[in-house]
């Protein structure tokens, strides 16, 4: 016995969706921590990017009773605050960290290194705080409850992170001093110049320079090459056949379109009227029905639901196809343009 339906779809699928995003937030922090590690040299440094993250992260959740109690929150949003939060936290940091280090190369002492970073960076944390949650405030143009959730969760937690970097950050890092320094690892501490440009960079940025025109074509070569996976990216609406075809839930699903052709995702056709059970409605409904299984697009079995009071009918007719491809859309189109117009369209006072 296997089952299938909205309720067992829907929790499958969104377990599957949750799981993913949990599964990308653990992921996220010993990865960026890794990268920081390697970006700074030292454990202290790299700590204080995570550190600012993970605070904004933690105060939003708490923040999160606020708009909930004007939009909804999908049972994801913690992840998603989660990955949004560690990456503008990370990203403004990182503004003030790489500006401080590069004035205390050039010989300014932490206090003057700390002001130049903060009338240079902060200003720069503070615009891109803003792009970002201009960027964030379109999903509530979507109309969707959902994105509405995500756009105010979001939109959030990047003003925690911007208030954060401009408040908290730099009172760490003044209260820190030459102390960021500390636990660093000495590979990496090597291979960093005491000044000017990394070796890295002057290993990739002086051939550029030398050749700009070669460099041009090898780079937008690349990025054409990038644009070619993208291209092949096309919209489709969502189906039992976009799922993962591994769920318990999709495998009944397919099972039971195999015996029982578009028996899952019918076309529903709704006629409302003063009395659906008159002679003319049943007589439409008889024509509609033997119209539509002539075209070899639809099948059986059509069934007919009334409502108790007889004002409103609901005719389930199963189309070809997986429900949403060329097949079934051919069906819907045929059953709309074609047969309704020649049956229920010619009963006089009636809605369809």
């Amino acid at each position: 016995i296997e089952e299938f339906g909205a309720a067992s779809g829907d929790k499958q699928l969104n377990k599957v969706f949750t799981d993913d995003l949990k599964k990308a937030g653990e992921l996220s922090i010993p990865i960026t921590l890794g990268i920081l590690l390697l970006t700074f040299g030292a454990l202290v440094a790299a700590g204080i990017p995570l550190l600012l993250g993970l605070t904004a992260v933690i105060a939003t959740m708490g923040l999160l009773a606020i708009p909930s109690k004007i939009f909804p929150m999908d049972d994801s949003i913690g992840a998603v605050v989660l990955l949004i939060g560690l990456a503008v936290g990370v990203d403004y940091t990182m503004f003030y960290l790489k500006r401080e280090r590069e004035e205390r190369r050039e010989g300014k002492s932490p206090e003057e290194a700390l002001q130049i970073a903060a009338a240079t960076s902060g200003r720069s944390v503070l615009i891109s705080g803003i792009t970002v949650i201009i960027a964030m405030a379109g999903l509530f143009l979507t109309g969707d409850p959902t994105f509405k959730g995500f756009g105010a969760a979001t939109i959030l937690v990047v003003a925690v992170a911007v208030i954060g970097s401009l408040t908290v950050l730099p009172a760490t890092l003044s209260w820190l001093g030459d102390r960021v320094e500390k636990i660093h690892l000495p590979v990496v501490k090597r291979l960093r110049p005491e000044h000017g440009e990394s070796r890295f960079w002057s290993a990739i940025l002086g051939p550029v320079l030398r050749h700009p025109i070669p460099s041009i074509a090898l780079s937008a070569g690349f990025l054409l090459i990038l644009c070619g996976v993208a291209l092949q990216l096309k919209t489709v609406v969502p189906g039992a056949d976009t799922y993962p075809q591994s769920l318990p839930v999709v495998k009944t699903y397919n099972k039971m379109q195999k015996a029982f052709p578009g028996g899952e995702t019918p076309a529903q056709v709704v006629i409302k009227g003063d009395n659906v059970r008159s002679v003319g409605v049943k007589e439409a409904i008889g024509q509609l029905s033997w119209r539509a299984l002539i075209t070899n697009l639809m099948h059986e079995p059509i069934l007919t639901d009334v409502n108790k009071s007889g004002t409103v009918a609901v005719v389930s007719v199963p189309v070809a196809g997986s429900g949403t491809d060329a097949t079934s859309q051919k069906a819907v189109n045929a059953l709309r343009d074609e047969i309704l117009p020649n049956t229920l369209g010619l009963v006089p006072t009636m809605e369809d």
